[in-house]
């Protein structure tokens, strides 16, 4: 992999009302935030105000533990030459996925995003990097809650957990880390480019809508030559339930799980019926049903593209090793696909983006 071959992509409807795929999680997460001021919550309209005040304090706490801004990952480029980056994401498949990560965690480096680094805080097997852009965290990604109310109570040991971010970012999941071990971008959605502090640092990607849409750009800037997805599910766990209206009706395919680790309805979506009209059962990865929704189809295919750039054109291999799940991009076992060799001479890669683009602009 040349580190000066040019590679990047933009999906253009991405242009169009950049926020709404954000407003929109953070209403379903945090519901609260969206009632106005007189709740102690932050407006529809007072995103900016959110991400200035996670700004400042994250400015802040960093100043007050000896650094004078923000330490850009441009530092990690090109460290991790041929090695291999696994990525635990949130959806329900981790789960099928822990033993054999469990049992080889020596073998990779390993990534979780949100939710997903609670299954990993065995110090055996915690993970190496946590990305984190969310500008609203939930206190069960970084400490264990008391079950009814979801109050935090004991924290997690983040101890050499190297945590790569936004200076937006919620300053409650930030600070849990050692200051000594964050990196800081920022991504296009949000971006927040008035901000000196963050006019130098570089982006992690452009436009993606989705936290892990991010990933393969960063794992390619900081030189990994194989990446392997899981928990990267896109959908949700289902199975066939008796009909809401009665056993008499028959029976209905219900969401089951949506979480590695938290069932359908212990989530904030279960309590929005227009999630449930917009579901559908589809065949996903190993033939398996699960439930798809619009919008994390659309992410899903976002994905797929950004794959696509990076194992074609960025010539680091991808593989999707999620059991369940809709994400159809070189999908194999987790074994198989921690045992295979990445590219190798053989194999036909695009070298050069640049000669691409110019084919598409010839129309070759």
């Amino acid at each position: 992999m040349e580190s000066g071959v040019p590679w990047g992509y933009l999906i253009e409807n991405c242009r169009i009302d950049v926020a709404a795929l954000h407003v929109l999680y953070n209403y379903v997460m945090f519901p609260e935030c969206f009632s106005g001021r007189d709740k102690g919550g932050c407006g529809l309209n007072d995103m900016a105000t959110l991400m200035e005040h996670n700004h400042q304090d994250n400015l802040r706490w960093l100043k007050e533990n000896g650094q004078d801004e923000y330490r850009c990952w441009s530092k990690l480029h090109g460290q991790f030459k041929g090695k291999t980056l696994v990525v635990a994401s949130c959806g329900p498949s981790l789960t099928h996925s822990l033993p054999t990560l469990y049992r080889r965690r020596d073998e990779f480096t390993l990534l979780c995003l949100n939710r997903s680094m609670r299954a990993f805080m065995d110090p055996d097997v915690k993970p190496d990097f946590y990305y984190f852009v969310e500008r609203r965290g939930i206190p069960d990604w970084v400490s264990e809650v008391e079950p009814h109310s979801g109050s935090p109570t004991t924290k997690f040991d983040l101890s050499g957990i190297q945590m790569i971010g936004t200076p937006q970012c919620d300053r409650n999941i930030v600070q849990c880390f050692d200051p000594d071990l964050c990196y800081w971008g920022y991504t296009e959605l949000g971006s927040m480019g008035h901000v000196p502090e963050l006019q130098k640092l570089e982006k992690y990607d452009v436009k993606a809508a989705t936290t892990i849409g991010n990933v393969p750009f960063m794992a390619w800037k900081m030189g990994f030559s194989k990446i392997i997805f899981v928990g990267c599910d896109f959908a949700l766990d289902c199975h066939l339930g008796d009909h809401p209206e009665g056993a008499d009706k028959g029976q209905v395919v219900q969401p089951t799980r949506m979480y590695f680790d938290r069932d359908w309805n212990n989530t904030h979506y279960s309590a929005d019926p227009n999630w449930i009209k917009r579901m559908m059962p589809v065949m996903g990865v190993e033939n398996r049903a699960v439930m798809l929704d619009p919008m994390l189809s659309g992410h899903c295919t976002y994905m797929e593209a950004v794959l696509d750039f990076a194992h074609y054109d960025g010539h680091m291999w991808c593989c999707n090793a999620s059991p369940r799940g809709t994400l159809r991009f070189n999908c194999m076992p987790l074994d198989e696909a921690l045992d295979h060799p990445g590219f190798t001479e053989e194999e036909p890669v695009c070298a050069d983006s640049a000669l691409l683009e110019d084919a598409v602009r010839r129309g070759d």
